[in-house]
């Protein structure tokens, strides 16, 4: 039913609706809702499967440092993840520099402060979100995959055992190493 007013040179129009029609209108919204709640569900396994998928080719390229163990994905570490960000943002002063021609891999494993057999942490693993733990068997050759592969090129190193970040990063000729320090009031 619909009701007309003439006011001031102006229709206002009325519905008055029975309650037959409430009824229909409440179950239309109530279906739409439902719609609603589905395809956020659907979008959110959706999200779910693509994550399984690329946290498996992950290991799976992870799985190719043959002389690592232990390997699995991890949640960011804060203390090391908010160190990260400073030494991306801020200039560190560079600890070590390499040319590419003159990269000695016996050399640059013995700068670095982590031994045979220690865990370490590789944030942003291939440059996704993930964070890997790795236990490296033998360090000289680890480098080695990392560099020589060419697969590498620019990566972070966490040794926990020494509280020490290595950003190893690759500039116009040479390769950057600089350092961060987590100290005891970061802890």
């Amino acid at each position: 039913m619909l009701v007309l007013l003439k006011e001031s040179h102006h229709i206002i129009r009325i519905m008055i609706l029975r309650k037959e029609n409430i009824k229909k209108l409440i179950e239309r919204m109530e279906i739409i809702i439902l719609d609603i709640n589905k395809r956020k569900e659907i979008k959110k396994e959706i999200a779910i499967r693509r994550e399984k998928i690329e946290k498996r080719k992950l290991l799976e390229c992870a799985n190719l440092i043959d002389t690592g163990s232990d390997i699995e994905i991890i949640e960011p570490i804060e203390k090391y993840d908010k160190k990260l960000m400073e030494m991306y943002k801020i200039s560190y002063p560079i600890y070590q520099t390499i040319d590419y021609e003159e990269l000695d891999i016996q050399k640059l494993s013995k700068s670095i402060c982590f031994e045979n057999e220690d865990i370490i942490i590789l944030p942003y693993f291939n440059n996704t979100k993930h964070w890997i733990k790795i236990r490296i068997g033998d360090k000289e050759k680890f480098f080695k995959y990392m560099f020589l592969n060419g697969y590498f090129n620019s990566f972070s190193i966490i040794c926990p055992k020494q509280y020490i970040i290595y950003d190893i990063a690759v500039d116009e000729q040479e390769y950057e190493i600089t350092i961060g320090q987590i100290t005891k009031k970061e802890l």
